[in-house]
């Protein structure tokens, strides 16, 4: 048998991307004039899939352009 790669998932085991990522939302809704802090962000949609997020700040925020 021949491994032509591996694949290492330690999302949650050594970073916890959704912390950076609700983050980088937070910013970015503060940024164009929203107010959603980085725990409300983490709250609201952890483990949530993104298109289900993605609908939710489009949503709830009118600030957030859909491109």
């Amino acid at each position: 048998m021949r491994i032509d790669g591996i694949i290492f998932d330690s999302d949650g085991t050594l970073v916890d991307s959704e912390i950076l990522s609700a983050r980088a939302v937070s910013q970015i809704l503060q940024d164009a004039g929203a107010d959603l802090s980085a725990d409300e962000a983490l709250e609201r949609f952890r483990g949530c899939q993104f298109a289900v997020f993605a609908d939710a700040l489009l949503r709830d925020y009118p600030v957030m352009d859909a491109d």
